[in-house]
C-alpha cells in the first residue's frame, strides 16, 4: 500500500487517505478512512492501482478539494483526479506523502 495523506472534508477531522497497488489486473482501490481507521470510501483504481502516495490539493481553484492519485500502468491514463464534494482546506496536517510539495516532512 501506498502512504496516506490526511483530511479532505470540511469536518475539521483528519480523514487518512490511500491507495493500493496489485501486481493483479482490478484489485486496487483508493480508501478514504476516518480517524479511528473506519472505512468510509473504498474506490476502485483501473489496472493495477497506485504504488504512489494520493495528493489532496484545490487542483482546480474552485472552493473544494481534489484526491489526486498517480497510476502505475502505461497506455491508460496516468492519474486519477476525485473531486471531494463539500471539502474545504480547513484540516489538511498532511496533505500528500511526507508532509507537503517539498517533500520534507515539515509539518508547521
Amino acid at each position: 500500500m501506498a502512504s496516506s495523506t490526511s483530511s479532505p472534508s470540511s469536518d475539521g477531522a483528519p480523514e487518512i487517505v490511500f491507495s493500493s497497488y496489485s501486481t493483479a489486473e482490478a484489485q486496487s482501490h483508493l480508501f478514504v478512512l476516518d480517524g479511528g481507521g473506519n472505512q468510509l470510501f473504498k474506490i476502485p483504481l483501473p489496472g493495477r492501482g497506485s504504488m504512489a502516495v494520493p495528493t489532496v490539493a484545490n487542483a482546480d481553484a474552485d472552493p473544494g478539494l481534489e484526491i489526486v492519485v498517480p497510476l502505475k500502468d502505461e497506455g491508460g491514463p496516468l492519474a486519477l483526479v476525485f473531486q471531494v464534494d463539500g471539502s474545504r482546506e480547513n484540516c489538511l496536517p498532511w496533505p500528500t506523502g511526507r508532509a507537503n510539495l517539498h517533500r520534507n516532512g515539515y509539518v508547521p
